[in-house]
C-alpha cells in the first residue's frame, strides 16, 4: 500500500488580539490618569499697616556682611547695637556653614 502524505502545518497562535488588547490597555491608563498637581507652599507676609514689623529674637538671626579682600563679617544684633567691636570675622567653607552665634 502506498503511502498518503499529508502537508500539516504546526499549530500557531495569533498574537494580533493580544496586541490590540496591550494598546486599548495604554490608552485607557493614559486617559484616565490623573496627574499630580503642582503644590505650592502658602506665603505669609506681614500686614503692610503693621509698623512694628516682626518679633524675631536677634539670637535667631543671622546677618552676613561681605567685605572687600573676599572677608566676611557676621553678627547677630539690631542695628541699633551694631559696632565694630560686635562684628565677628569668619572665612567661606565650613567655618561659614558652622555658625553659631
Amino acid at each position: 500500500m502506498s503511502e498518503i502524505t499529508t502537508n500539516t502545518r504546526q499549530p500557531r497562535v495569533d498574537m494580533t488580539p493580544m496586541v490590540d488588547l496591550g494598546f486599548l490597555l495604554i490608552t485607557f491608563f493614559v486617559f484616565t490618569t490623573t496627574f499630580s498637581s503642582q503644590t505650592m507652599m502658602k506665603l505669609t507676609l506681614p500686614d503692610k499697616t503693621d509698623k512694628t514689623g516682626p518679633l524675631i529674637k536677634y539670637r535667631n538671626t543671622l546677618t552676613l556682611l561681605l567685605g572687600k579682600d573676599n572677608r566676611i563679617f557676621w553678627h547677630q544684633k539690631g542695628s541699633n547695637d551694631l559696632n565694630p567691636a560686635v562684628l565677628n570675622e569668619t572665612t567661606y567653607g565650613m567655618a561659614l556653614s558652622q555658625l553659631r552665634g
